[in-house]
């Protein structure tokens, strides 16, 4: 069966396009977690995430940044979660890899903690390091499965837009190099013959385990007793289009432009309007908040 995503790239089945490079497509999910879910998908089939290229992974994390900042801009989202299925253990059901790009709100009902209990919130383990460089540290982060780690910038930043694209890439990288051993059978204790998917996930906002943004690859098996899904939901073209709408002509800025107009056009919406309140809520001000 020919697959349902290279079809959406190829234009032979309709999409609601919210972007398009000569490597990647973001398009709205029909049937999303929250309203305005983006699925990023490659352009090149590849079954799993494993398998793509490093400049193509590269990418991805860079574009699934600013996409982000634009689902907060636009939308209000409080947050984002950012998850990448690998294999069929680790919940994949598409036969092309992809990212979905979750725009996060209070009471949305869905669950990606990924502390392994409400004790743990807060608390920031950085020992058991299996990688680190100028950029970036590595740690084992054992809170859900055996073989959890998380990957940090070791510059503090408390949301995933304001993290150099640079590192967002490298971060991305160092992922898909850990969910290679968990697949091949390196992380398994000389165990090979125990299948293991993976999932990658990076909460901000809402979920984010964190004070400090962090990227996690998570082993997955069969009889784990977890899996991050969420209930679908029906939206109507409508709210499609419109959504479609706020995302054209934004996403190939780079983040910093981003921000700096979103800065200048609600400085202009406050002077003509007069409610400086309007924005106060939606994602804790964090355009107020950043340097």
């Amino acid at each position: 069966m020919e697959c349902i995503f290279c079809k959406s790239i190829n234009k032979e089945i309709p999409s609601k396009i919210v972007y398009e490079d000569d490597v990647v497509i973001g398009i709205l999910d029909i049937y999303p977690a929250t309203l305005g879910h983006i699925l990023l998908i490659p352009k090149e089939h590849k079954p799993n995430f494993s398998e793509l290229d490093e400049k193509i992974v590269n990418h991805l994390g860079i574009i699934a940044s600013r996409l982000s900042l634009l689902l907060v801009t636009n939308l209000k989202a409080q947050g984002i979660s950012l998850v990448i299925k690998e294999g069929v253990l680790g919940g994949q059901r598409s036969s092309h890899t992809l990212m979905h790009i979750i725009p996060r709100f209070e009471n949305d009902s869905l669950n990606f903690d990924l502390l392994g209990g409400e004790e743990q919130k807060g608390k920031q383990t950085k020992t058991n390091k299996l990688y680190e460089d100028k950029e970036i540290i590595v740690v084992e982060y054992p809170t859900l499965t055996e073989g959890h780690i998380a990957i940090l910038p070791k510059e503090e930043f408390s949301i995933i837009m304001k993290v150099p694209e640079i590192i967002i890439g490298k971060m991305f990288l160092l992922a898909q190099k850990f969910v290679k051993k968990i697949v091949s059978g390196e992380e398994n204790n000389n165990n090979n013959n125990r299948k293991r998917g993976a999932n990658i996930v990076l909460n901000t906002g809402i979920d984010q385990p964190q004070q400090t943004v962090s990227l996690h690859v998570i082993p997955r098996e069969e009889g784990d007793d977890f899996d991050f899904v969420w209930d679908v939901r029906q939206v109507d073209d409508k709210s499609l289009d419109e959504i479609v709408d706020k995302f054209k002509g934004n996403v190939k800025k780079g983040v910093e432009e981003q921000i700096e107009e979103r800065r200048d056009n609600k400085k202009e919406e406050q002077e003509e309007e007069g409610n400086k309140d309007s924005e106060k809520n939606y994602y804790n001000s964090y355009l107020d908040r950043l340097p």
